[in-house]
């Protein structure tokens, strides 16, 4: 996981399921582009999916802010992915590549709670 001060989101490595938890949000990412604004429809510690016709290509890095909702905090979430497989005229899965602590322990207790797990 993120142990220590690295900003990385480790990958396979995780010993726990990522659960995917359905979840409409807006998100804001850009790629080499300007900002695009869509919508999310599930979301895991690992990744979110983004609902769009227009997906990018697979390994683009992407820059995100996410709004949780249900969640007190105003502020979004901020970070990097990776298009890490799409769909054709559906949409893209977008995996979390760096993303401060704070942010991802919120994504982790939002999943958490959501799926009824132990957080």
């Amino acid at each position: 996981g993120l142990r220590g001060g690295g900003a990385a989101v480790s990958g396979g490595a995780e010993r726990r399921r990522h659960v995917r938890i359905p979840l409409i949000a807006e998100i804001q990412y850009q790629s080499n582009s300007p900002i695009l604004a869509a919508r999310i429809s599930d979301i895991s510690n690992s990744g979110v999916f983004i609902d769009t016709v227009n997906a990018l290509d697979l390994g683009a890095t992407v820059k995100f802010r996410l709004l949780l909702p249900a969640e007190i905090s105003e502020t979004p979430i901020v970070g990097e992915g990776v298009v890490a497989w799409r769909q054709q005229m559906m949409g893209m899965g977008l995996r979390f590549t760096r993303m401060n602590r704070p942010d991802w322990d919120r994504i982790v207790a939002y999943v958490n709670r959501m799926s009824g797990q132990p957080g």
